[in-house]
C-alpha cells in the first residue's frame, strides 16, 4: 500500500512541475520579411512576407495610426489576409505621401513590431 501511495505522489509531483514549466513558455511572436518600394505612380507599397507556417494577419498600424495599410480590394475589405510561410502580400500607404517609419503587424498569433530608416 505504501508504494502506490509513494507512486502517485511522484506522479501528482510531475504533472504539477510539468505544467508550471508548460505555462512559463510563451510562445514566440510572428515573424515577418517588410519590404517597401514605390510603385510606378511613386506611391510607397508595403510587401509583407510571411516566415511562418501559417498567420492570418488581422491588421497593420503604420505610423501608429498615422497612415492607412490598403490591400488590392479597398479599405473596407482589406483585412484578415492569410499567409503561409514564403508567400506574400501587396498593401498601398494612404496618404501617398506616408513616410514609412514604423509598422507593427497585429495576428492570430500575436503581433510583431518593425522599424525603417
Amino acid at each position: 500500500m505504501k508504494r502506490y501511495l509513494i507512486a502517485a505522489a511522484v506522479l501528482a509531483a510531475s504533472a504539477v512541475i510539468y505544467t508550471s514549466a508548460s505555462d512559463g513558455a510563451k510562445a514566440s511572436p510572428p515573424e515577418f520579411k517588410l519590404d517597401l518600394f514605390y510603385n510606378s505612380l511613386g506611391r510607397p507599397q508595403l510587401q509583407v512576407t510571411s516566415l511562418n507556417d501559417a498567420v492570418t494577419i488581422k491588421k497593420i498600424l503604420i505610423n501608429r495610426g498615422k497612415c492607412v495599410a490598403v490591400g488590392p480590394y479597398g479599405v473596407d475589405r482589406t483585412f484578415p489576409v492569410s499567409l503561409k510561410y514564403s508567400q506574400r502580400s501587396q498593401f498601398s500607404l494612404i496618404p501617398g505621401t506616408c513616410n514609412l517609419l514604423e509598422a507593427t503587424v497585429f495576428t492570430d498569433q500575436g503581433e510583431a513590431a518593425y522599424t525603417f530608416q
